[in-house]
């Protein structure tokens, strides 16, 4: 089974205004063409799309269009660090992103708890 991928433009990007969350500009679609070559639009079956098995592009949407070829995997460790401050209050470093479990925090999305640990981090990590 040969495999192409296709980078197509996104129909929401016009409107993006619109949208409370980030709406990208292209899409990257991988999957066996089952469209015959020239068809408008291009039928794409793609696998690990939940419920949605197939995908049709508009001819005129498509940026790019090529054989897919599998990369060997890159495991990246998640960069997660946790400090316990107190029974029941943590710290929590989860790939940049800062949290507390301590009622501050819940209310206000800042503490001392994380400007502390924040400041250590620095110190001990990144000069």
């Amino acid at each position: 089974m040969t495999q192409i991928q296709i980078i197509a433009k996104n129909p929401l990007w016009n409107s993006r205004d619109r949208y409370k969350v980030h709406v990208p500009e292209t899409h990257t679609y991988v999957g066996e063409q089952l469209s015959a070559k020239g068809a408008d639009p291009v039928c794409l079956s793609v696998a690990d799309e939940g419920e949605f098995t197939e995908r049709k592009i508009a001819r005129k949407d498509v940026l790019s269009c090529k054989q897919y070829r599998e990369s060997d995997p890159v495991e990246v460790e998640p960069e997660r660090h946790t400090w316990i401050v107190d029974d029941d209050i943590w710290v929590i470093r989860d790939n940049g992103n800062w949290s507390c479990s301590c009622w501050g925090f819940y209310f206000h999305e800042k503490c001392r708890h994380v400007r502390e640990y924040k400041a250590k981090w620095k110190d001990e990590n990144h000069g």
